[in-house]
């Protein structure tokens, strides 16, 4: 039985209760009759993440089977999005199942993880007894204080199956409390695998599972001597889901069942990392600029190339350099791997150094390709670094480059975009900004300033990459555009309402960030250090096809090694500190 409703609330109130009561609880050995069970949710702004609070998962077999005179060990699964503190405690809201005179005698609870034991001296009567448990999650600036509340009401049954004869699973089965990443248009596969004491048999492999799982039958799995069974499972991540958590249990003949164990699938998009190191090229030096490419979740081999593509142009032609590199791996369902080269270093072929650049990713489902915006050093640059800005259709932006002139400074300004000169970019020559009063998704694309005598032969020009979603700020799904932001979003509202990061960030509001990295850590290499770069990522531009480019957390300006100013933290320092002292890489104290 199951229902799905909508519920209005007072969002002045910014808090919500809903109760659950009702008499169906089958015949129970103590307590039993009436049900009743309290949801309770803080729908205030956090003041710790910027965000609404993301109550506790958790999911458990409506019957748990113990085994009287065995030490019996439930632990509670809970999955949190905050990474809160999470603990478990006896329901006060409980009807005719509340501990300890409503349900198993010798039954304790851990709160603090969440385990409830029957130890092997306790002898209850044999029979089903019902459990009432509440989850609550805990800021850890406050972790006196709850934030939510949520039931877990379930069934557990007694019986005399001796300890010995306890099923396990083994592997390739996912090691319990393992999280793993799902990502859109590729199918998550998993095999199940049990293994009873003779002279039981597997008789079933239960799964708590999400929506469109698909298990197949128990069967026997070789090459053993017949004490080993399995089950395929196969799911696909629905458009926009949200993470799971798949739960699986073995049943044994003899009644005997594995304690439960949970893993968490969470939602992964596929992204490519273009890196450039260092962001600048420094044109007295001569120093090789490093071209580097990072993937996640694309299994394909990576091609990584520098080129414009004909978008814009150096020495007056197309650049048409193009070099495949070799590719490195590593994490198995992660799907982590890179490449780098080094861009040419001598004179006559500095157009290859500056301008617009991409990495590529090909394969038959899935093309990515990140845009990297590589400058000379000390000659014009984007106004305060910033390379890539994202505004809404109906936005009034500006863009500048830095109005300091170079000693061999000469003519003004001029302005190119995607390589041609329309009409009503004209009115900007010889400013150092361009201004648009009132967006349109025809404006996305990069900017170009030179000068206007020799600019681009001697390389005295910047870039900017503009992005235009197509909704008016604060809404999504074109073309009508009646879906609401999320306010909460410390990225960009994607184009269906979901949060786009900015680099170096991670999570539904965009609010996880780590000090020596990128991406998500679950999957796999994302620390700078493992790819040869500075630990704490300083000196690395990161370009990505959602975001454009930026500087890692914690730094700024065009080389991108400025530290934050205090009270600023993220790539490129874009972000106001909620807490005194925050970290400049997390936003955290």
């Amino acid at each position: 039985m199951s229902y799905v409703g909508t519920v209005e609330y007072d969002p002045v109130a910014r808090d919500l209760e809903v109760e659950f009561d009702g008499f169906a609880w089958r015949v129970l050995v103590a307590g039993g009759g009436g049900w009743d069970m309290r949801v309770k949710v803080d729908l205030k702004v956090r003041a710790d993440t910027g965000a609404i609070n993301f109550a506790p998962l958790s999911a458990i077999e409506p019957i748990t089977r113990l085994q009287r005179g065995c030490q019996n060990v439930i632990t509670i699964p809970t999955y949190d999005e905050d990474d809160d503190i999470v603990k478990c405690f006896w329901a006060e809201t409980c009807g005719g199942i509340c501990h300890p005179d409503e349900t198993l005698p010798g039954l304790t609870l851990d709160s603090d993880t969440c385990e409830l034991t029957l130890p092997s001296s306790e002898t209850p009567t044999l029979g089903f007894y019902g459990v009432a448990i509440e989850i609550r999650d805990f800021a850890p600036s406050d972790p006196s204080t709850p934030l939510s509340q949520v039931p877990l009401h379930f069934l557990v049954q007694v019986n005399t199956v001796p300890c010995s004869q306890t099923p396990t699973f083994v592997p390739p089965t996912i090691e319990c409390g393992t999280e793993v990443a799902v990502y859109p248009n590729q199918v998550f596969r998993s095999t199940l695998v049990a293994r009873s004491m003779t002279p039981d048999t597997i008789v079933a492999i239960n799964t708590l599972s999400p929506l469109g799982l698909t298990k197949s039958d128990v069967r026997l799995e070789p090459p053993t001597i017949g004490t080993d069974y399995a089950v395929d499972i196969t799911w696909q991540l629905p458009p926009g889901g949200a993470t799971q958590q798949l739960c699986y249990s073995a049943v044994a003949s003899s009644g005997a069942a594995t304690p439960l164990c949970c893993i968490t699938l969470r939602p992964v998009s596929p992204e490519l990392y273009c890196l450039v190191t260092p962001p600048v090229r420094d044109l007295n030096s001569m120093k090789t600029v490093q071209l580097q490419a990072v993937t996640q979740g694309l299994p394909a081999v990576l091609s990584l190339s520098a080129r414009n593509d004909g978008i814009l142009y150096s020495n007056g032609n197309v650049v048409a350099f193009s070099q495949s590199a070799p590719t490195s791996s590593t994490g198995g369902v992660t799907q982590v791997r890179s490449a780098a080269m080094s861009l040419p270093a001598k004179n006559h072929e500095r157009g290859f150094r500056a301008g617009v650049h991409f990495c590529d990713h090909f394969a038959p489902e899935e093309r990515l390709k990140a845009r990297a915006l590589i400058h000379n050093q000390d000659i014009l640059i984007p106004q305060n670094g910033i390379r890539s800005i994202v505004v809404s259709v109906g936005d009034c932006f500006k863009i500048c480059v830095d109005p300091g002139l170079p000693k061999n400074w000469r003519g003004p300004i001029k302005w190119s975009f995607n390589d041609g000169e329309p009409a009503w970019l004209q009115q900007w020559t010889g400013s150092t900004c361009i201004e648009v009063k009132h967006a349109e998704t025809c404006h996305a694309g990069v900017y170009e300033a030179f000068r206007r005598i020799c600019g681009r032969r001697d390389k005295q020009h910047a870039f900017i990459d503009v992005r235009v979603r197509a909704c008016p700020s604060g809404f999504h799904t074109p073309p009508e555009c009646e879906g609401i932001c999320s306010p909460f979003c410390l990225g960009y509202c994607g184009e269906n309402g979901g949060c786009v990061c900015r680099n170096g960030l991670s999570g539904i509001n965009c609010n996880i960030a780590t000090a020596k990295g990128f991406g998500i850590p679950l999957v796999g290499v994302n620390e700078c250090s493992s790819i040869g770069l500075d630990p704490y990522c300083k000196g690395t531009l990161v370009c990505t096809e959602g975001a454009g480019c930026s500087c890692f957390p914690g730094w700024k300006g065009i080389n991108c090694d400025q530290e934050c100013d205090e009270g600023k933290w993220g790539p490129d320092c874009v972000y106001e500190c909620r807490v005194v002292g925050c970290s400049r890489f997390t936003g955290q104290l």
